[in-house]
């Protein structure tokens, strides 16, 4: 997932949700959740007293002190919904303006930062981003038939693509998804297959639709047939025969089984 280094004090005023505009000289086509990371220098006392100006105009009554700010490393995420060169935000400056929404603080993990967005492994970033993403579980049903191509993963990324809104696709950021592909076989008989399971790191705009990219998972060596597993019948009827395309796993028993399915494919490699 992206990161993006700020001051600490514009940090915590982010991750807490108070600012919801980040401004920059230069535009952005990032969309989706991010990392925001705080930079390494402490805040100096023209800062903070701009800082204390700032709270005392918001009415925001519980801050940290100067020498308290969290600094050189990630401090929480927050999604960007657009880029725009006006608003009415209290927050807005410009040129360009990153609009912020849904931000979530997260255990603090030291780390350098660098210029303009950089990536940030699943290795060094912190645990988790939300409960969300720990508890929900998405499929994302590819039928050759439809789109006439098999499923697989671009050259440097995973990717899936739909028709769904960009909210909704963007809730499955960080979460697993786990890519069933339908197939006939030479009795025209439809095989469904586990092809695939990866975590998005952003939606991006594609032609009046939308990519879910992402560049954590896994594609599993064999694809795993899945029409005589005992647990199949329930994703299938929940997902309405795979009509919905991309949607919410929500039968805990199918997550616990595509869970250890994985982990057998692991332990192959």
């Amino acid at each position: 997932m992206k990161a993006l280094t700020l001051r600490p004090h514009w940090a915590w005023l982010v991750v807490n949700g108070f600012k919801d505009i980040e401004n920059r000289s230069w535009p952005t086509h990032v969309r989706g959740r991010i990392w925001i990371h705080a930079s390494s220098s402490r805040v100096t006392c023209v800062e903070y007293e701009r800082f204390l100006g700032v709270c005392e105009e918001r009415r925001i009554k519980k801050f940290p002190q100067r020498e308290n700010f969290q600094i050189g490393g990630i401090v929480g995420s927050v999604e960007i919904m657009d880029c725009v060169t006006a608003s009415r935000s209290y927050w807005f400056s410009g040129e360009y303006g990153f609009v912020l929404k849904k931000a979530r603080k997260t255990p603090f993990r030291p780390m350098k930062g660098r210029l303009g967005f950089f990536e940030v492994t699943s290795r060094l970033a912190p645990t988790d981003i939300s409960s969300d993403c720990q508890n929900n579980n998405y499929v994302a049903y590819h039928s050759a038939d439809i789109m006439g191509y098999e499923y697989g993963p671009g050259p440097a990324q995973f990717r899936f693509f739909s028709r769904k809104s960009r909210k909704f696709l963007e809730r499955s950021i960080g979460c697993d998804v786990w890519v069933v592909t339908g197939t006939r076989n030479q009795k025209r008989k439809m095989v469904y297959r586990l092809a695939a399971v990866y975590q998005p790191d952003e939606v991006r705009d594609c032609r009046g639709c939308f990519h879910v990219l992402g560049k954590r998972g896994c594609i599993f060596r064999s694809p795993v047939e899945l029409n005589d597993a005992p647990w199949f019948q329930t994703l299938f009827r929940e997902q309405n025969r795979f009509s919905f395309g991309f949607n919410r796993i929500q039968a805990e028993a199918v997550v616990k089984a595509l869970r250890e399915l994985r982990e057998k494919d692991s332990a192959k490699k």
